[in-house]
């Protein structure tokens, strides 16, 4: 196990599944992406960490952010992206830009809850996935799992975000 990971899971950041598939349901579609490396790939996700970039694609938008120190910024087809990460006692809080939307989430070992974006999610943790409402482009909430790898928490939490804005985002 790496240090990074004993970190994230130390401080209780997030609640994580085993393995490398990123996975997140919803009535009628299953999203998956699996992380091998510096490459995260599924049918709606084609990128990978460059140093302190991310670039490629999400639901068919070009994206290019860049980690600097609490900071995720740059633009994906649609808008600006600017991210402040904060570490609380409870996770991790995320406000600013995605797309060019107002973004305010909160991510912890207990829930996921705010917006990416258009995307709004009010999850909790049940064993090693979330589990509750998502809400996109303003329709109605629908029932909604998310399982977050472990490979994934081993990432910085400013790349941990970038990865998350981008599989949660459509």
């Amino acid at each position: 196990m790496h240090n990074a990971l004993l970190l994230v899971l130390a401080q209780g950041l997030l609640t994580v599944a085993p393995g490398d598939e990123f996975v997140m349901s919803v009535p009628g579609q299953s999203i998956t992406a699996r992380m091998d490396g510096k490459d995260i790939t599924g049918p709606q996700h084609q990128f990978a960490f460059y140093g302190d970039a991310l670039r490629g694609r999400a639901y068919n938008r070009a994206a290019d952010l860049t980690e600097d120190g609490d900071r995720v910024s740059g633009s994906i087809t649609g808008g600006p992206i600017n991210l402040h990460v904060k570490p609380t006692a409870k996770g991790l809080h995320v406000t600013g830009l995605y797309a060019g939307q107002i973004s305010n989430i909160r991510l912890g070992p207990d829930s996921i809850e705010g917006n990416f974006g258009a995307c709004s999610y009010d999850l909790h943790a049940q064993g090693a996935e979330y589990v509750g409402f998502r809400s996109c482009g303003g329709g109605p909430p629908q029932p909604t799992s998310v399982q977050i790898p472990s490979v994934l928490a081993e990432r910085s939490p400013t790349q941990l975000v970038a990865a998350l804005a981008m599989l949660m985002s459509g």
